[in-house]
């Protein structure tokens, strides 16, 4: 019977359905608990009696399966026979049946393998297991299988005897609900009319007869007293209608004056985002061209410099020397702060992503030693790498940002100690086991120290410890302030403790990612020399030894005259011969001067120009149908750069200022990927120079991974180069042997065995302590095998990490 069916009922009949409804639901509740009571206990003794007769037949069963009789085991199951409920019951001697017992006629077949010990109810069995033995010393399992009809059958008996309760007080209710009736339904409607009457005429000054002198006759007084209420209110109520009228027409009016001031606060924070926008973009566009205009002057001076560096004679005057020398190191320190302004901006914005490769931290702590060795030796520093502890041989980070993060933090230190000693310690902050293991760093030194009070400001952007800091070390204050946020993006983060005068720690750790399976290092890195040493010849790099470019013909885009001028002269020094288009516009008619467009070999192509930009240039060109290669020469170094050159159709991309060896490398890698014309030797690198097969087998065939270490290998090959040759110079053959040493180690990553193997000699003539001309043969060499493998790494990277458009 449904709600509604019941709604519609008379108020005697709702009375009786209700009355036995409340009777019968109220026996059968009753009789459920009663029932399921006794199903519950009666199943629990169940089986708390299974479980002692396990455990007993358990217990007489660990002789036999100690002994391996079988026999035995089974009179020991034969004597459960007197349980009428036990179907079968076996025992196992680890996971093979060992004995058995089965009631006649019973069809449970037992497992051959035992159940986990416990109980398990079926719809109609209860299976029990229990060990045999105790701790690690048990032997078996005892398994046995119960019916439960005879529980069944005894639940359903409750069941029926609940039944037959419930129609019995069902019947009685009947009877007794129809005495009640008339006693109670007949003034009830009466003041069911009253109400109805009411109701229709709208009439409240109707009032009900009082019939009975119980609950009822009270209702109907309360009903009369109601309805006089309602008729005092009802006139009260028209009233107030009319003053709520008024009011609401008031309220309105001023909703709708708050409306059109919300409307316009919205207007106006549109207009604001508007303008955030506008500035957001203006900042983004002025910090391009404060790249451009600033990276565009420095390849002029910072070329011109090296040129001058190197092409004056030892015995030049002192003055001269230092004021190049001056020059060179203020270039480089201006193009650092530009560098971290844009990194800064990019954090801020946050367009600073981070991969996860896998890498050998220690390995980038090697380099990182080895970059900055010869600052800390040229103030008389001692530098060393240690372990503290076993540290994982690879982890899993953004290899850069950690490289950069510890340069930062190893370079603050050579600048603020000026005598002693600066450690970098590696060691595992959290266990190797733990779920999320960190690598730590610390870099300690013995320096000036920091106040307590100045720590926190020190990872401010644009602070140091104080004013005189900034007049005497200077810098701008921002390293800190990214190496903390790259450490946070990597998992981490960067602490600092000091005390004046006594020197500072800075501990940075990065996220390692799982280290299962990861081999743990538990010897420090061998070879890195820690006693200071002189230094004075380390401040003047050695030349870069250009390549053969004979017969190569390029076209410079450029519309700076010194820029110009300083690039011809590195291109035509390696035997290229060069023409030069001062705008756009200029460079397409060039290019496209002759019917097949063969004319330049490459096309150098600066990214701002008069008359028409790079951008434009190349995608003119490439909308003509020129098909030769084109590589970039961008002041600009922003997020999305490289994306836009390679969109615009350039094959390559190199950032000013320009380093002699980067345009050498690009030049050359454009060499391998385009062959020349018909008649003309081709310069691709002998066969031999790598084994691409083997680096992606070493990669796991990861493109990312390939990119990454041709990225890594690039970066420190030039800086070892010039490490090495400055040695030889010197006659360091320490330095010499340890840095050919670690050449070695990265080259044979790309099975790079002409590199390696020149390498190797070089180490093996500084460990016997050989010099002089056999010393310089071997450099010799060495750069031979290095200017092949820079351009096949520069095709492979390409290749395997193509850009995305």
């Amino acid at each position: 019977m449904s709600f509604f069916s019941l709604q519609r009922m008379s108020f005697r009949r709702k009375l009786t359905v209700l009355v036995t409804t409340a009777t019968v639901m109220a026996l059968v509740l009753v009789g459920a608990a009663v029932v399921i009571s006794d199903y519950v206990q009666m199943r629990g003794r169940l089986l708390d009696e299974a479980a002692i007769q396990a455990e007993i037949c358990a217990n007489n069963s660990t002789a036999a399966l100690s002994f391996n009789d079988p026999e035995t085991a089974r009179e020991v199951l034969d004597a459960l026979s007197a349980d009428p409920n036990l179907m079968a019951a076996g025992t196992y001697l680890g996971d093979e049946l060992f004995a058995s017992y089965q009631r006649m006629g019973s069809v449970v077949v037992l497992p051959d393998v035992p159940e986990p010990v416990g109980h398990r109810f079926g719809a109609m069995r209860l299976t029990v297991s229990h060990p045999i033995g105790r701790g690690d010393a048990r032997i078996g399992t005892v398994a046995m299988v119960y019916d439960l009809t005879e529980l069944h059958l005894h639940l359903l008996r409750q069941i029926g005897i609940v039944v037959a309760a419930a129609v019995a007080s069902l019947l009685v209710t009947l009877l007794l609900t129809r005495r009640l009736k008339q006693a109670v339904a007949l003034p009830v409607r009466h003041l069911a009319e009253t109400a109805h009457r009411v109701s229709q005429e709208r009439n409240y000054s109707i009032r009900a007869v009082r019939d009975t002198d119980d609950e009822l006759g009270e209702l109907t007084d309360s009903f009369n007293e109601m309805l006089s209420e309602i008729q005092s209110r009802d006139a009260a109520l028209r009233q107030h209608g009319e003053a709520l009228e008024e009011r609401i027409r008031e309220r309105t009016s001023d909703l709708e004056l708050a409306h059109a001031k919300v409307e316009r606060r919205n207007a106006a924070l549109q207009e604001a985002r508007a303008q955030a926008d506008l500035a957001n973009r203006a900042k983004s566009d002025f910090l391009a061209n404060m790249s451009h205009e600033i990276r565009s002057p420095m390849t002029a001076i910072l070329g011109y410099a090296e040129i001058l560096q190197q092409e004056t004679p030892p015995d030049a005057a002192p003055d001269r020397l230092d004021a190049i020398e001056t020059i060179r190191r203020n270039s480089e320190h201006l193009l650092r702060v530009i560098n971290d302004i844009l990194d800064l901006s990019k954090l801020e914005s946050g367009k600073m992503t981070v991969e996860r490769v896998r890498c050998a931290p220690m390995e980038i702590a090697d380099d990182v030693i080895r970059l900055v060795r010869g600052r800390a030796q040229g103030k008389g520093l001692t530098l060393t790498l240690a372990h503290e502890g076993p540290v994982p041989a690879t982890i899993a980070t953004d290899p850069t940002r950690l490289r950069q993060i510890l340069l930062n933090l190893v370079g603050n230190a050579i600048k603020f100690t000026e005598a002693g000693e600066i450690r970098l310690v590696a060691r595992m902050d959290d266990a190797p086991n733990a779920a999320n293991p960190r690598l730590a760093f610390d870099v300690i030194d013995s320096g000036v120290g920091i106040a307590a009070s100045r720590i926190e400001t020190l990872f401010e952007p644009f602070t140091q410890a104080d004013v005189s800091t900034t007049r005497r070390y200077g810098g701008t204050g921002l390293g800190l302030t990214i190496s903390r946020h790259f450490a946070e993006m990597l998992g981490g983060a960067i602490s600092a403790a000091s005390r004046p005068g006594r020197g500072s720690t800075f501990t940075v750790t990065v996220a390692t990612g799982p280290l299962d399976g990861v081999e743990m290092l538990s010897e420090p890195l061998a070879g890195l020399p820690s006693a200071a040493a002189p230094a004075a010849s380390l401040t003047t790099p050695a030349p870069v030894r250009p390549p053969s470019l004979d017969g190569v013909r390029i076209l410079l885009a450029e519309d700076t005259p010194d820029n110009q001028r300083l690039i011809t002269h590195h291109l035509s020094r390696a035997g290229a011969s060069v023409d030069i288009a001062a705008d756009g516009r200029t460079a397409v008619e060039m290019a496209l001067g002759d019917a097949d467009h063969a004319t330049y070999d490459v096309i150098l192509m600066d990214m701002q120009m008069p008359e028409l930009d790079g951008y434009g240039a190349s995608r003119r060109l490439r909308e003509s149908g020129y098909r030769g290669p084109i590589i970039a020469l961008t002041a600009h170094a922003m997020r999305g750069d490289r994306e836009r050159c390679l969109a615009a159709g350039m094959n390559d991309y190199v950032t000013k200022p320009i380093r002699p060896g980067e345009l050498f490398a690009a030049v050359l890698a454009t060499r391998v990927e385009r062959p020349r014309e018909a008649g003309v030797e081709e310069t691709t690198p002998p066969a031999g120079v790598l084994d691409e097969e083997a680096l992606l087998d070493r990669c796991a065939g990861s493109p990312e991974l390939v990119g990454e270490l041709v990225d890594l290998f690039l970066e420190g090959c030039d800086e070892r180069m010039n490490t090495i040759r400055t040695a030889v110079a010197n006659g360091d053959l320490s330095v010499v042997r340890d840095t050919a040493h670690a050449l070695r180690g990265a080259a044979g990553n790309f099975g790079a065995t002409p590199t390696t193997d020149a390498a190797a000699r070089l180490e093996r003539i500084a460990r016997n302590g050989a010099s002089g001309g056999t010393l310089t043969e071997a450099l010799d060499h060495l750069e031979s095998a290095i200017t092949e493998l820079k351009p096949a790494l520069l095709a492979l990277r390409r290749v395997h990490t193509p850009p995305s458009t």
